[in-house]
């Protein structure tokens, strides 16, 4: 008898319309399907005796999940200068082996510096052209840093944003390694993660 892994849900994840709203969903605009708020897996759905909507639940790491250098990360940015980008770490995942991906007990603060955008013509890099605010950004580590941050790079062409937003909130898939596009055709600027 084989058992299905449980779907990991990046934070953005549509959810089956059916789906009433719980813990860790929210409704981007009526008329369109919950998503998921948080990095987790999706509750069982309530029976038809339970009253409580289906949420997004964190499982628990191992207190030895923590990034380590030269690890793959899922990180979310959350501020964005001329010099740097600031993320919060929230997965470990791996290239090599599909659907290992262990979220984090709690966000870990990481910086991504302009010149760790890309391999190449770093002297070009503009950060507010490769990476916004809420972006999904799949990225390498390159030093535990500080004490307050892990230092991140995307050089490379597996690396770069997987989940981004445009400015008028609606989801993006990549058209190219340095441009998204909306469902109504808008498109943007990013630093593009390679499918792999």
């Amino acid at each position: 008898m084989s058992t299905t892994q449980p779907q990991i849900l990046l934070p953005g994840d549509s959810l089956p319309p059916s789906h009433p709203l719980g813990q860790g969903t929210f409704l981007p605009a009526p008329s369109t399907p919950p998503r998921s708020s948080l990095l987790g897996i999706l509750s069982p759905s309530p029976s038809s005796t339970t009253a409580t909507a289906p949420s997004i639940i964190t499982p628990p790491s191992s207190p030895a999940a923590l990034p380590t250098v030269g690890a793959t990360v899922l990180a979310r940015v959350i501020r964005i200068t001329t010099r740097q980008a600031q993320l919060e770490l929230l997965a470990i995942t791996s290239l090599a082996v599909p659907d290992s991906t262990t979220p984090l007990p709690f966000p870990h603060q990481a910086l991504l510096r302009v010149q760790d955008v890309r391999a190449t013509e770093v002297d070009k890099v503009v950060m507010a052209q490769c990476y916004r605010v809420g972006d999904v950004v799949r990225a390498k580590v390159i030093s535990l840093g500080d004490e307050r941050s892990y230092y991140l790079s995307t050089a490379g062409n597996e690396f770069g944003v997987v989940l981004g937003w445009s400015r008028e909130g609606r989801q993006m898939m990549g058209v190219g390694w340095g441009e998204m596009m909306d469902e109504r055709g808008q498109r943007e600027g990013r630093k593009v993660a390679k499918v792999v």
